[in-house]
């Protein structure tokens, strides 16, 4: 019922300009299609920076307690 009611209200406030209706649900199709491709890229570039990140971080950790233990 909620979706029929937006769509009702777009229709009625784009009725003369079916041209425009067609470009935004166009533009929507495409942004939504987009997101959903570079998702899981962005999830990939994510965790590849944060595993060397942390992988630099216990080496930094490591070489901490060998200059403590050097002591």
């Amino acid at each position: 019922p909620l979706w029929y009611s937006y769509i009702d209200k777009v229709l009625d406030y784009f009725k003369s300009d079916l041209k425009a209706i067609t470009l935004i649900t166009l533009l929507i199709t495409i942004l939504i299609t987009s997101i959903i491709m570079y998702f899981p890229m962005i999830y990939s570039f994510r965790d590849r920076f944060l595993s060397r990140y942390k992988k630099l971080n216990d080496l930094s950790e490591l070489l901490d307690e060998y200059e403590l233990m050097k002591k």
